[in-house]
């Protein structure tokens, strides 16, 4: 029987947005390895990873430990995972390969080449922005993350895009032998519309009075969620609403973010609520959804809010503005007065301003519904497999 081999730097990556994919490939009648770090890098718990490990074994799928950094420039861990994936794919006979995040791919991607085994390449955002004008062109951010995925290209079978900027940057500069667009993992629609809440009785929970709105973000705690610019954003609207904000998620910027919370004087009104698996029940009960990351793929929480039926602000970057299609809802996420003036814009629009931002959110994420892209992964999948 055929093998696949799925990689990500770290095995949160899994969890989060991989196992329809390899439920996808059991079906469709392969055997499936998993190959990441399930020790470190995570952005969930260890028991979020030990209920991953489980899952795994109870579908038939191998799981293998290889020690990625998420750091680019750890390069002697990346030797030390390099040998890891070489010695793996020496042992194993793999059909293909379909590798996630930048690091983990890089290293697959040299040894897959060696071997010549076909690779699937899901980029969830690139590193780097392309601005062309047609005479010239400028990489901005990292132009070694460029390079890297330029050459690489070359030895790719499939690389799959999730956003329209970063497709339409492929198709124009990068070799593989197959660029496709496929708006994300995609989101269960009929699946969150069936979770119900006792609204009353969740906001309760949180600790939040009936004068007060409530506003939500869900990311990592680290630089690129910029979360810190709506704590800054919000410290300048403390006397004009009543508000509490919630940050759901875990990472290296919590003391950070608390040190800040308490520099604003936001003790009470700024809570980190850490990991949190109710996520949809937090945003079904938001009065306000904010995104303010720096830099995005095609952000899964972002559209589950969108499918949640919340009012949405977000940066306005690549990936957002494929999913929030009105302008008055991205601001700048490098200043903290923009943020604040979309924060006002949504918390004072009309009743029919309301439901239509609503709808048109709506029937934008119904096009990433997850079945909708199964069928597309389940097209690429016979595609590679079978040539």
């Amino acid at each position: 029987m055929k093998r696949v081999l799925m990689v990500s730097t770290a095995a949160s990556m899994i969890e989060q947005f991989n196992m329809p994919n390899i439920k996808l490939l059991k079906k469709l009648g392969y055997e499936v390895d998993v190959a990441s770090n399930f020790i470190e890098g995570n952005t969930c718990t260890s028991d979020i990873i030990d209920k991953l490990k489980k899952e795994l074994e109870e579908l038939g799928v191998r799981y293998f430990q290889i020690d990625f950094s998420r750091s680019a420039k750890n390069f002697r861990q990346h030797k030390i995972s390099r040998k890891q994936i070489a010695e793996l794919l020496e042992n194993n006979e793999y059909c293909f390969i379909h590798t996630h995040t930048p690091v983990a791919s890089a290293l697959v991607r040299l040894e897959a080449k060696k071997r010549n085994i076909k690779v699937i390449y899901t980029a969830h955002g690139y590193s780097f922005e392309y601005k062309g004008d047609g005479q010239q062109e400028e990489i901005s951010g990292s132009w070694m993350y460029y390079k890297i995925e330029k050459y690489l290209s070359k030895f790719t079978d499939t690389i799959i895009n999730i956003n329209e900027e970063d497709y339409n940057f492929s198709k124009e500069k990068l070799k593989a032998k197959n660029i496709e667009y496929i708006p994300g993992v995609g989101v269960d629609v009929k699946e969150i519309d069936k979770i119900k809440i006792d609204w009353k009785k969740k906001r309760e929970s949180l600790g939040v009075h009936d004068d007060e709105l409530i506003f939500l973000s869900v990311g990592e705690l680290r630089t690129q969620k910029n979360h810190i610019r709506v704590i800054e954003a919000l410290g300048s609207l403390k006397y004009e609403l009543k508000f509490k904000y919630f940050i759901c998620g875990i990472g290296d910027q919590e003391e950070v973010l608390r040190d800040y919370i308490k520099q604003q004087e936001l003790d009470g009104k700024v809570i980190l609520l850490g990991y949190r698996t109710d996520i949809i029940e937090l945003c079904k009960v938001c009065d306000l959804y904010i995104f303010p990351s720096l830099r995005e793929g095609l952000p899964v929480s972002l559209m589950e809010a969108m499918a949640c039926d919340v009012p949405i602000i977000c940066s306005k970057v690549r990936g957002n503005v494929d999913l929030i299609k009105d302008s008055r809802f991205y601001f700048n996420p490098l200043s903290y007065l923009d943020i604040k003036k979309a924060i006002l814009t949504a918390v004072d629009l009309s009743k029919e301003e309301y439901r239509m931002y609503l709808k048109q959110n709506y029937e934008t994420v119904k096009k990433c519904d997850v079945h909708e892209i199964c069928k597309k992964m389940e097209n690429i999948y016979k595609r590679v497999g079978e040539k």
